[in-house]
């Protein structure tokens, strides 16, 4: 399976049945993509290309797999995805992410970062490193709290998102970074996150 994939598949949190389910259907995808004659080298894309490829698929096949939903809930994402969640017409319960972020919460200007997600502009390098993060929370419209990191340095950012319900109950996360490794300052964000 491709290495983008794969590191999709560890950034976001969701059932194991529900995770085989998606990475056949990729894999089937790309088989058929393959027989086309459509390989696309690792190599010749950017990361921020593959970034928005790897949401592309990933939205194109959770609305092939969760097409067929009944009563479905959406709930979108500060980094421009979203989670959806519902029933199945055999009744079984589902829930969907978008892979990463379609528009980046930061820049990078003369090696510095700036949060630009809330439009405020903040200079936040000083807070970024391999093992620290930044953290902007906020609670949307419809009461679902939305915690967004950002880590890493100047020259190799990385993005999470982080998502409960009105009352507390944690709905997923979704992740991009640059490495297929989980980054320090993600695994220390994502136990302190979910150890509440």
């Amino acid at each position: 399976m491709n290495n983008n994939f794969k590191r999709t598949f560890n950034a976001v949190k969701m059932s194991r049945k529900r995770q085989e389910e998606i990475r056949a259907g990729l894999s089937s995808l790309l088989y058929e993509k393959h027989k086309e004659g459509y390989l696309m080298s690792e190599n010749t894309i950017s990361s921020k290309k593959s970034r928005v490829l790897v949401i592309v698929i990933a939205a194109i096949l959770s609305l092939s797999l969760v097409g067929f939903a009944f009563g479905h809930q959406i709930i979108q994402l500060l980094g421009g995805g979203r989670i959806e969640q519902g029933k199945t017409s055999d009744g079984k319960d589902f829930v969907s992410i978008d892979a990463g972020f379609i528009s980046d919460p930061v820049k990078v200007e003369n090696n510095q970062i700036y949060f630009i997600l809330d439009g405020s502009n903040t200079n936040i390098t000083d807070q970024c490193s391999d093992s620290s993060y930044y953290k902007y929370e906020t609670t949307d419209d419809n009461g679902y709290r939305h915690v967004v990191l950002i880590g890493g340095t100047a020259d190799n950012i990385g993005f999470a998102e982080f998502v409960w319900d009105k009352g507390g109950n944690f709905l997923g996360s979704n992740a991009s970074t640059s490495s297929s490794e989980k980054p320090e300052w993600l695994k220390s964000a994502t136990s302190k996150l979910l150890s509440k």
